[in-house]
């Protein structure tokens, strides 16, 4: 069992929204939006509000993006 410490620390724990996961492995890549777009498929439009976290991640979504990027939809 975890004591009083241990829990506020793990609350404490932030996770990246998707949109900028993804913004940071563009980058990595050296990858723009319109070439992320052109190769899952969407619109430029649509790979930009998911950066901007105006449009949540679909499950459609992230298992285009698993297969673009090789990790799959998770």
């Amino acid at each position: 069992m975890m004591n009083r410490v241990e829990q506020l620390n793990r609350r404490r724990v932030r996770h990246a929204p998707p949109g900028e996961v993804l913004a940071s492995v563009m980058e990595e890549n050296g990858l723009t939006q319109a070439e992320v777009a052109e190769r899952l498929g969407v619109s430029r439009l649509a790979v930009s509000k998911l950066i901007s976290g105006k449009h949540s991640l679909t499950p459609d979504m992230a298992r285009r993006l698993g297969r673009l990027f090789g990790n799959g939809p998770e």
